[in-house]
């Protein structure tokens, strides 16, 4: 896969990725991910990293990258198993 293919951002910074880009656009624009529409947002964070979100994060990031590789992953269903996990 390319480097920079693809740029992965939090629902919850989406005001701060726009204020950004407003002062720099040239910079966005010279992505290639952004040259060619391929943003995707990760799940929902709140003001703290919780490992049992950010290895759901990974599966979701391996399901966009790599479909056929991670085709058998259900996301909720993960996210349900680490929650339950850590928080049970």
């Amino acid at each position: 896969m390319e480097s920079g293919c693809c740029l992965f951002g939090l629902l919850t910074e989406c005001l701060l990725i726009k204020e950004d880009y407003a002062k720099n656009p040239d910079y966005y624009n010279s992505l290639a991910a952004v040259k060619n529409g391929v943003i995707f947002s990760n799940l929902f964070r709140y003001n703290a990293v919780n490992a049992e979100l950010s290895l759901a994060d990974a599966y979701y990031v391996g399901k966009v990258l790599y479909p056929e590789e991670f085709s058998d992953v259900d996301i909720a269903q993960k996210q349900t198993r680490f929650l339950k996990r850590c928080w049970v």
